[in-house]
C-alpha cells in the first residue's frame, strides 16, 4: 500500500507513520537494539524504529508530546538564548523538568 507523502489536504488531520525494521526478541534480551527517531512536524509524525521494542518506546515518547491543541516546543538547540527561553517557557506551563527526551534534527541552512 502506498503510504501519502506531503501535506495533508485542507481539512485533514495530521497523521503519525510507524516503521520498524525487525520484529526483534519474543522476550527481552541484553544488548538488543531499542533505538528509534522520532520526527514531528505540523503534518505529521514519522517515527522509526530498530525493532519493536524501540517503536513502543518512540510511541511512549509521542504520547508523552501529545496534546490537544499547539502546545509542542521549538529551539534551535544551537543557541544558548532559544534552550534558555524553552526551559523557561516549560517551567512556566509545568512547574518542573521531570524527564527529557529530545529530538534533534539538523538541516541545511536554505
Amino acid at each position: 500500500m502506498a503510504i501519502p507523502r506531503g501535506k495533508p489536504a485542507a481539512g485533514a488531520h495530521a497523521t503519525l507513520r510507524v516503521e520498524c525494521a525487525a520484529r526483534g526478541a519474543l522476550y527481552p534480551t541484553l544488548g538488543e537494539d531499542e533505538s528509534y527517531q522520532l520526527a514531528v512536524t505540523p503534518e505529521g509524525a514519522l517515527l522509526k524504529a530498530a525493532a519493536v521494542d524501540g517503536a513502543l518506546h518512540g510511541l511512549e515518547t509521542f504520547a508523552q508530546l501529545v496534546q490537544p491543541g499547539a502546545t509542542g516546543f521549538q529551539c534551535d538547540v544551537s543557541s544558548d538564548e532559544q534552550i534558555d527561553t524553552l526551559f523557561a517557557a516549560l517551567k512556566e506551563k509545568y512547574g518542573k523538568l521531570d524527564i527529557l527526551v529530545h529530538a534533534v534534527a539538523f538541516a541545511p541552512a536554505s
